[in-house]
């Protein structure tokens, strides 16, 4: 070993292609780090020395070589900390050159092939090093951060490393022993600047669908590594920084993301690697925990293919990686104590609520079991049983629910047919009402719709693209849950022999029967309505949405004076259901109940679907999954 002395860093600074060698390779370790040596390195990563494209590959050898020696350097000086704010300084100076000369060593690399004594390519090892440099320089601090996420040949750099397809394989770089490329992606998203800047540069190149299958295909490659130590290492990284782009605003994103049916793809990688280490690893297990509760968080998310992404982790085997998952999860101390109850509930309370959902989970489980935990404590097991009680509450209901779909309601408030049960017409205008006849839409028309068409008209067109729209025969399902419901509350009171009057179906009252799920509890409350109260409080509850359907104000209003006013029957009821399938999609359902044949039945309802605005407000940080004990 060659000893770092001052004579040896003046004949680097020349220029001299051995002593620039003798100096990277043996500058590692020592200490003090010489600040000269760090000159030398930024001497010759100048923006002037960076060779013209003009000149012959073969030319390229002395200025390509002098400028690895110096990202070697470099990289060494990284793992000083007395030397932070010099390296920083360095770096936020020669930022220009910097990104020039790797975007020339990219170059090579690229066309290594052409070269002389280059004819085999370059090792993935040149790709991974230098995303190892990218990574260090964007992790060092937050300075230097903002000056490079800033400028555009650098993202660049980080595109090409990232969409680079490996030679021989056809198949995205795969490092999955560094890790490097991935982590370089990721120190660009894992801060809200860099993944504003990150994504308006590749949906600007048109590269969003394409970002979608890269990252899905490493998952997939790595999941079929034999390592499973580096493949759970690296899911663990890929799952970080899939998670950071999902918590974007960004509708392209999302709505590439929903049309790769992203979810089911990596939930499905994320499964086979979980049987891999379950048979020779199991006590590698609670490393993959994370990556399960990031697709919860994805899902929680989502702003586009709401509904998809609950069907997609299904599809992808979210039932038997939990159950793989949780046990081990449970006897270790990373993740959250209650780590089990979150990712069930997600799955179950936010996600088993929707028609959609429901069918595609008994399509595979079509008798409602689900596998038992093994192996865990009794409190997780029974909470596991308990969330899944609850989810089958709506399971039995879609089963009683007429599979067909037929559509049945009317959106008229003063209809007089709802116990025929004819079959609904939509407005043809903007399909947000259905109506049982052509009277009951001319009079609807007349008391509420002509105000409301046109701007319904635009909340469907914008909900359609986005695959958000609540559809009629969705709303008519949870209508009729929602009479179901209060029917057995009824029956569950009296038969416990409690002194609730108000529910009684001889006494029509001036309480709503609330249900609330949005919390990933089942809670229900009874609302004290009194006709002092304004209605404008009863609206105010759901006001601050993204899609608020203010023009619904009026109807809404309407239905509660009829109700206080005895029109819309003796023994009617009002109910209210909340739902949540995620941050971006709340269901806010008021229904009308009137008794029929001796049990109740929903006749009429209004449903504002969108989501709280002032979930884009928060912290992005403080964004997450609330634990029971919180909630």
């Amino acid at each position: 070993m060659t000893a770092v002395t001052p004579e040896l860093i003046q004949r680097a600074a020349t220029g001299s292609l051995p002593d620039l060698g003798l100096l990277a390779d043996n500058i590692r370790g020592v200490k003090p780090y010489p600040i000269e040596a760090l000159k030398v390195a930024f001497k010759f990563l100048h923006i002037d020395l960076v060779p013209g494209v003009e000149r012959n590959w073969n030319d390229f050898r002395q200025p390509i070589a002098r400028a690895v020696h110096c990202t070697k350097i470099l990289h060494c000086a990284f793992k000083h900390p007395d030397l932070k704010t010099a390296v920083a300084n360095q770096l936020i100076e020669n930022v220009d050159g910097l990104c020039r000369w790797i975007c020339c060593l990219l170059l090579i690399h690229d066309n290594a092939r052409q070269i002389t004594g280059w004819e085999n390519g370059i090792p993935l090892a040149a790709y991974a090093g230098i995303a190892t440099l990218v990574h260090s320089v964007l992790s060092l601090d937050d300075r230097v951060y903002e000056v490079y996420i800033s400028s555009t040949e650098w993202i660049d750099i980080i595109l090409h490393l990232w969409f680079r397809i490996d030679d021989n394989t056809g198949e995205p770089l795969l490092d999955i022993n560094s890790r490097s490329i991935v982590h370089a992606l990721c120190a660009v998203v894992m801060k809200e600047v860099g993944v504003e800047i990150f994504l308006h540069r590749i949906i600007e190149k048109r590269l969003v669908p394409r970002l979608a299958w890269t990252i899905l295909r490493r998952a997939r490659l790595a999941s079929e590594d034999p390592s499973a130590a580096d493949a759970i290492e690296y899911l663990r990284t890929l799952s970080a920084t899939s998670s950071f782009l999902v918590a974007s605003s960004s509708e392209d994103l999302h709505r590439a993301f929903g049309e790769a049916n992203y979810l089911r793809e990596f939930c499905s990688a994320i499964n086979t690697l979980s049987i891999t280490v379950q048979k020779s690893h199991a006590t590698m297990l609670p490393r993959l925990a994370i990556c399960v509760h990031r697709l919860s968080l994805m899902a929680t998310k989502a702003r586009t293919h709401v509904v998809e992404n609950r069907c997609g982790l299904l599809e992808g085997g979210i039932v038997p990686l939990l159950v793989r998952v949780i046990p081990w999860a449970d006897k270790s101390t990373e993740p959250h104590p209650d780590y089990a109850d979150i990712v069930t509930r997600a799955l179950t309370l936010h996600g088993l609520t929707h028609p959609r959902v429901i069918r595609r989970f008994l399509g595979m489980y079509p008798d409602r079991e689900v596998p038992d935990l093994e192996g865990c404590s009794l409190a997780t097991s029974e909470r596991w049983e308990c969330r899944w009680r609850q989810a089958f509450l709506f399971c039995k209901a879609y089963q009683r629910f007429d599979g067909v779909g037929v559509v049945t309601m009317c959106d008229n408030q003063a209809c007089m047919h709802r116990a025929q049960e004819r079959v609904s017409r939509q407005c043809a205008g903007c399909s947000s009402v259905v109506y049982c006849s052509a009277a009951c839409q001319e009079e609807d028309w007349r008391a509420f719709h002509h105000h409301e068409c046109s701007q319904a008209r635009r909340d469907h067109a914008v909900r359609r693209s986005l695959h958000t729209w609540y559809s009629h025969s969705v709303r008519q399902f949870h209508t009729q849950w929602v009479a179901d419901s209060v029917e057995n509350i009824e029956s569950e009171v009296f038969q416990r022999g409690g002194d609730a009057p108000l529910m009684h179906h001889d006494n029509p009252s001036e309480t709503m029967v609330h249900l609330d799920f949005s919390k990933g509890e089942i809670a229900t409350h009874f609302i004290n309505m009194t006709r002092s109260v304004p209605t404008d409080i009863l609206w105010s509850s759901r006001s601050n949405t993204a899609y608020p359907q203010g023009f619904l104000k009026p109807r809404h209003a309407s239905l509660f004076q009829r109700y206080w006013s005895g029109l819309a029957g003796p023994k009617s009821r009002l109910a209210e259901l909340v739902l949540c399938f995620g941050q971006h999609s709340y269901l806010d359902l008021i229904v009308l109940l009137e008794p029929v044949g001796g049990v109740y039945r929903g006749v009429y309802s209004i449903a504002r679907h969108g989501y709280d605005s002032q979930v884009d407000l928060l912290p992005r940080n403080t964004v997450k999954l609330v634990p029971p004990s919180e909630s």
